[in-house]
Formats: structure tokens, C-alpha cells, sequence
């Protein structure tokens, strides 16, 4: 059983319908809802104008926006997007449970860090909610190390509502707001 690119919902064989360029399935419906095109990013079939992707965040979108809406990157088409992540060797970095990789990558890249983000895609009809993971170019790893240990000895979270505090906080202003 395959799961279909454009709906994320299972396919039986027998009902599905196949990419003539990347042979991925999709349901027929799918397929005619997209515009009778491949609803895989990258595939052959698919007119690049159409879409476009930032190697940072692993996102994609239409190709009439320009700028990450996560990350605020320029976005660049699929074969772009490859070469990015394929020039360098990549590290993963361990980061505390509580951290928030969008907020720790955005300042590794504001201290000229070569960050991007691996995002794993969840199972929730399984139950399973894999946690994306902050990867550093390998050259860099030492320095990101570094900035980390800086940054995460100088903050807390609130232990009530968790939102971050510098260690000499006593109060948490959003706490005390309520």
C-alpha cells in the first residue's frame, strides 16, 4: 500500500494512479484535483514555475512567493534546493527536549551558522510524532556547539507556563499577566 503525495492518505493498487515521469502513486481523484500533474516536489512532470522550496526549513510553496515564511530565505526551485543541501556535509546537533529548532536555527544563521533543519514527517494516524532534528554544516559544528552552550546557559523557561526567561528573571511577566 503506497500513501499518495498530494493527499497523504493511503492507496490501494488497484485504484491507483501512477506519475508517467517518477512512477509515484496517487489517487485519481488527486491527480485530476492538481491539475492532472505530480504532486512530488522535484518530480520531472511538474513545471518548476510552479513550485518552489527553502533547504532550510524543508518547505515548499507556490512559486508566486518569494521568501521562506518560515525562515524569511530566498526560496529556490528543486534543482537549486539539492545543490544547497548536497554541498556540504551535515551534522546533527543534540539540542535539549524544550528547544525550539525553528528559534535555535534562526540564531545559528543570525551567527553566520550554515543551519537548516531535517524535518520528519509525522505518522498521526499512528500515533507517531518523530521531532525534527537542527542540522550545521560539518565545518561549523564547534562553533554552533559553542553558541548553543552560550545561549542555553544564559536562558531558563518558566516552569509554569514555559516560556523563556534570562537566568537573574525571577518573575515571568506573561505569568503575572494572567
Amino acid at each position: 500500500m503506497a500513501i499518495c503525495p498530494y493527499c497523504k492518505d493511503s492507496v490501494i493498487e488497484s485504484e491507483a494512479w501512477f506519475c508517467p515521469a517518477c512512477d509515484a502513486t496517487h489517487h485519481l481523484e488527486c491527480w485530476e484535483a492538481n491539475e492532472e500533474t505530480c504532486s512530488v516536489y522535484g518530480c520531472e512532470s511538474r513545471p518548476e514555475s510552479r513550485l518552489l522550496g527553502c533547504p532550510f526549513c524543508e518547505e515548499a510553496y507556490p512559486a508566486e512567493r518569494k521568501v521562506c515564511m518560515l525562515c524569511n530565505s530566498p526560496l529556490m526551485n528543486s534543482q537549486e534546493c539539492s545543490e544547497f543541501v548536497e554541498r556540504y556535509k551535515w551534522n546533527t546537533l543534540d539540542l535539549p527536549e524544550d528547544a525550539n529548532i525553528l528559534l535555535t536555527m534562526g540564531y545559528l544563521r543570525n551567527n553566520g551558522v550554515i543551519a537548516r533543519m531535517s524535518k520528519k514527517a509525522p505518522i498521526s494516524m499512528f500515533g507517531i510524532h518523530r521531532r525534527s532534528s537542527l542540522m550545521v554544516a560539518e565545518d561549523q559544528t564547534d562553533l554552533a556547539q559553542g553558541l548553543l552552550n552560550e545561549l542555553f546557559e544564559r536562558f531558563t523557561n518558566c516552569e509554569k507556563c514555559g516560556h523563556v526567561l534570562y537566568l537573574d528573571e525571577e518573575n515571568c511577566s506573561f505569568c503575572e499577566s494572567i
